[in-house]
């Protein structure tokens, strides 16, 4: 585990010098900006992410189990945050000024949710 984390960490760190930056800036900056760079490069990391979920859970994924351990809240925790969260999507949104920018608050709830439901 220990090499392969070495290892990850060398190509990740090479990879965003060869792309003058790093993922998570690329695709979050890029968004935010507008970019049409989001385009193409959300539309190059989707198939490269389930290949690389394809060739870690096929060569590497019997090496390592993860623990099974779990917490999820009670269902009214659950319930309270969620309103929480609601309202202020609520707030952020009616005191945003102008339609470009409640738009980009809209995509990023959506994102928000997508990373929920694939539990990131």
């Amino acid at each position: 585990m220990l090499l392969q984390a070495i290892l990850g960490g060398f190509l990740l760190g090479y990879g965003s010098r060869l792309a003058l930056g790093c993922n998570i800036g690329s695709y979050l900056s890029a968004w935010a900006s507008a970019g049409l760079n989001a385009i193409t490069f959300t539309a190059g990391m989707i198939p490269g992410v389930r290949l690389g979920t394809l060739v870690v859970e096929r060569f590497f994924l019997f090496k390592a189990r993860p623990l099974p351990v779990s917490f999820t809240p009670p269902l009214r925790v659950q319930r309270l945050l969620l309103v929480l969260a609601l309202g202020i999507a609520v707030a952020l949104y009616a005191l945003t000024e102008g339609v470009l920018a409640r738009l980009w608050l809209l995509f990023g709830l959506a994102f928000g949710l997508v990373g929920y439901l694939s539990r990131i």
